[in-house]
């Protein structure tokens, strides 16, 4: 059985709209005071409000809230980026990588998205390790990207990294105990590692 993950390069908007719903969802959520607070940053590139400026972007994206307007997202992000704000990288990194709202471009989406894995932010060391093993067929470097997605609480790199310990698909396995892996995604919530876990458990 394969550790391929069925949904291997999530769509932007899953990820997006689930994060603006746990910010968001509850609040009020004004369409004509977002625009007016969004227009305001653009125009007030100060240093401040770095995941303001995300959750913003990402409603632009998502049209969360009736806010719809990608090219304003895309200014958001970049400032953002000059925030050295690292879910803004990954933000714009995803949609470089997909092309939305912009033309389609590999190699930036993939530099933004390593930024963004190197300053710890957890989807993005998640999807550095599905890029290793999507585009470079790199597992070793996969294993260690799913690694740090794991420690940082990443319920699939959790699964996806004892699925490929338990396929041998990289050299430094021994590393990782896969019930530990199975157990630490079950904690973290993952739906399908339970079953795997009493499997694996069951056959050895």
């Amino acid at each position: 059985m394969q550790s391929k993950p069925n949904r291997h390069l999530e769509l932007i908007s899953d990820i997006f709209s689930k994060e603006l719903k746990s910010e968001i969802v509850d609040k009020s959520w004004d369409t004509s005071i977002a625009n007016a607070i969004s227009d305001y940053l653009l125009k007030n590139n100060d240093g401040n409000w770095g995941n303001l400026r995300y959750l913003l972007a990402l409603a632009c994206f998502t049209g969360f809230g009736l806010l719809n307007d990608q090219k304003k997202g895309l200014g958001l992000l970049r400032q953002g980026i000059l925030m050295n704000h690292e879910k803004s990288m990954f933000a714009l990194g995803v949609i470089y990588f997909y092309g939305i709202g912009v033309k389609k471009n590999i190699v930036k989406g993939i530099k933004l998205i390593s930024e963004a894995a190197h300053k710890n932010h957890a989807d993005a060391q998640y999807y550095m390790g599905l890029i290793c093993i999507e585009i470079m067929g790199d597992y070793d470097s996969a294993a260690r990207w799913m690694n740090k997605a794991s420690e940082n609480e990443h319920a699939e790199a959790s699964y996806l990294l004892g699925r490929m310990c338990e396929n041998h698909e990289f050299e430094d396995e021994d590393l990782y105990d896969i019930v530990d892996l199975y157990e630490k995604a079950v904690l973290q919530g993952h739906t399908e590692a339970l079953k795997d876990l009493l499997r694996y458990k069951d056959e050895h």
